[in-house]
């Protein structure tokens, strides 16, 4: 960062009354004076702009990025219904022999930030069966049903995106949790059911 300082080149000489002469020339005439004192003006109103340049570059910051939080489908049970088994490779997988499953989990959200979308990626063969997965905010007081931020209907093989409702897209920690749940139904032998990644788009704003 280059240096801004200022030194001045004007040096006063005081007259003495009686002995020097008021004069336009000469090494300590008004002339010699008055240039002197206009550089150093000059100088100081260079510093100023080179200051001035300083603090906008520092004022004009680069709008936030939008960030990912990629979760892992690591649903738990819900009340009796049957629950989300785990693959290898930690993909929530419907057992075969279930009609209906349903899991949630709670999402680690940053404070503050506002919510921009919610993503899935998976898989559903069954032409009856219905994959809804919901992001969604339960206040901490009271037993309030959850309220939905943004869905995803999943069908075939699919990579799906929802925007957030903008009304309740500001994370607010402090009166809210916030949760991922997926439930399916009306699921046959031979229907393949999958999830294996949710993620969401938040903004730091």
């Amino acid at each position: 960062m280059t240096e801004i300082k200022f030194e001045p080149g004007f040096r006063h000489v005081e007259w003495v009354d009686n002995r020097d002469r008021v004069q336009a020339g000469g090494p300590n005439g008004f002339n010699v004076r008055f240039t002197a004192i206009r550089k150093d003006l000059e100088t100081i109103s260079g510093a100023v702009s080179a200051i001035d340049t300083a603090i906008k570059k520092l004022s004009q910051q680069a709008p936030p990025e939008p960030r990912r939080l990629s979760l892992p489908p690591l649903f738990t049970p819900v009340g009796s219904t049957p629950p989300w088994t785990f693959d290898a490779a930690g993909t929530a997988v419907r057992p075969d022999d279930e009609a209906e499953v349903a899991g949630q989990m709670t999402v680690p959200l940053p404070d503050k930030v506002r919510l921009l979308e919610l993503r899935v990626l998976g898989r559903n063969t069954g032409q009856d069966s219905r994959l809804n997965i919901v992001l969604g905010r339960v206040p901490l007081v009271g037993s309030t049903a959850p309220e939905r931020l943004a869905q995803v209907l999943g069908d075939d093989t699919f990579d799906f995106t929802s925007a957030v409702d903008e009304s309740r897209a500001r994370v607010d920690m402090s009166a809210f949790r916030y949760q991922v749940s997926a439930r399916v139904t009306g699921a046959v032998p031979g229907d393949t059911v999958t999830l294996s990644s949710v993620q969401i788009k938040y903004i730091a704003d």
